[in-house]
């Protein structure tokens, strides 16, 4: 799954500061994903623990 801006939010407040998650198959392998971006606010959410148990195998 992936985060991205929320551009066609009906609040138009919303559409660069709110995220919608999608599956990945919704970009049909033509979205490119940077794993090396990860913004603070993850660091504070422990979010890092939960992106490190989906990429281990």
């Amino acid at each position: 799954m992936i985060a991205d801006p929320d551009v066609h939010n009906e609040d138009v407040s919303k559409r660069y500061t709110h995220d919608t998650i999608r599956n990945l198959s919704y970009y049909n392998g033509e979205k490119i994903v940077d794993l090396g971006f990860v913004g603070s606010c993850m660091v504070h959410k422990g979010d890092l623990k939960i992106l490190l148990r989906c990429l281990e195998i």
